[in-house]
């Protein structure tokens, strides 16, 4: 693996992604083999860009704080997330019957509800408790069919 690959690449890149997801399991042989990604991966395709800094980690450009911000969320395009999907499937192939395969990032039965309120996870600290509590009113008082007309709960 290069490690002078970006992060956003590692985690988005079918190739680097089995390269990365494999080498433990060359390595130590465990039981299982989980899929090389960032619970952030989704977030670009449903209207909620980040950077990666070096020294600070994931930087959300447009931090979801208010009911308006939630309503300029739009729901997945799947296809543009295949790299997930393919790089589980090689993963599959390569490590046979040896070991399972576990993957974290799950799009399609996670739903807009559980991506808007892990954005909740990423909460600084040092933010005030008021506004933590605010954005979770404000998410749970959301009309997600509303929002989100063509999601279908899995």
């Amino acid at each position: 693996m290069s490690l002078s690959s970006p992060t956003r690449e590692r985690s988005e890149t079918t190739d680097l992604i089995v390269e990365i997801s494999l080498q433990p399991c060359h390595a130590f042989r465990p039981d299982d083999v989980i899929i090389f990604s960032d619970i952030l991966t989704p977030l670009p395709d449903f209207g909620v860009p980040f950077d990666i800094e070096e020294v600070k980690g994931p930087v959300i450009q447009s931090p979801i704080r208010t009911q308006e911000d939630l309503k300029r969320l739009h729901p997945i395009d799947l296809e543009k997330l295949r790299f997930v999907g393919d790089s589980l499937e090689i993963l599959r192939r390569e490590v046979g019957e040896h070991a399972a395969v576990l993957g974290f990032v799950v799009v399609k039965s996670a739903g807009p509800k559980a991506h808007i309120l892990n954005l909740g996870h990423g909460v600084l600290v040092g933010t005030p408790e008021e506004a933590v509590a605010h954005f979770f009113e404000t998410a749970r008082s959301l009309d997600y069919q509303t929002l989100f007309p063509n999601h279908v709960a899995a």
